[in-house]
């Protein structure tokens, strides 16, 4: 499963790092903070912390936490899957993922094909800013070339472009960390525009599509936008 060679791999690459917990060489922006875990706490509530880290900027802080989270965001996504009844009448899977970071959506898709023994192709196309996934990313694809899964990756900011990159035929949209993201990066004012243009996109669309937005459960961090969209 990908889930789980994608855990080994991060698992692995962490280790032979020989961080200690700690980085070598440090690029946090102000002071350490001692360690991964630490840092993902400052990215993750920067409202706690005046002068700490923003970004994934960091391969350890990305390996450590595709092994924090990892089974979590997976179930999480193949909880919402087991909902739909749309996606029984599928007879292939072609997704779109905003955010896609190390593709826990594929690892929850891939999980529920296998559960309900579907033989369904899987084209995934999944777009994140962040070129520091691009190691896990290759790995992703290594493991999609045996399993029946067709992948590739976009290093795009998707919300700029959007229209320009949508791709014909897509039937499953997930959307992962957007909200917050726009609320950690002080975009508040952006997520309307963003669902303005997600929402032309499917009045476009003549097929079933099935959209799971996957983010964090606080109204602190865009919870109430949830029903807007």
């Amino acid at each position: 499963m990908l889930l789980d060679y994608i855990i080994d791999f991060c698992d692995r690459e962490y280790r032979d790092s020989d961080t200690g917990f700690v980085c070598d060489e440090c690029n946090h922006p102000i002071k350490c903070s001692g360690g991964c875990e630490k840092c993902l706490d400052e990215i993750h509530f920067p409202d706690s912390y005046d002068n700490g880290k923003l970004e994934y900027d960091c391969i350890n802080i990305l390996n450590y936490y595709v092994c924090k989270y990892s089974n979590k965001y997976c179930s999480e996504i193949e909880y919402a899957l087991e909902q739909s009844e749309i996606i029984k009448s599928f007879n292939e899977f072609n997704v779109m993922s905003i955010g896609c970071g190390h593709s826990p959506d594929l690892m929850a898709l891939e999980f529920y094909r296998d559960k309900h023994n579907l033989k369904i192709p899987i084209d995934y196309i999944g777009y994140d800013n962040n070129r520091l996934w691009e190691d896990i990313h290759n790995e992703i694809k290594k493991h999609g070339k045996k399993n029946n899964i067709e992948v590739s990756f976009e290093y795009e900011d998707v919300i700029q472009y959007f229209n320009e990159y949508y791709v014909a035929g897509i039937n499953m949209i997930f959307m992962q960390y957007i909200i917050s993201y726009f609320y950690n990066t002080n975009q508040i004012d952006e997520i309307d525009c963003f669902f303005e243009d997600l929402i032309d996109v499917v009045k476009r669309k003549r097929e079933k599509l099935i959209i799971i937005i996957n983010d964090v459960n606080s109204c602190y961090r865009g919870r109430d936008y949830f029903l807007n969209f």
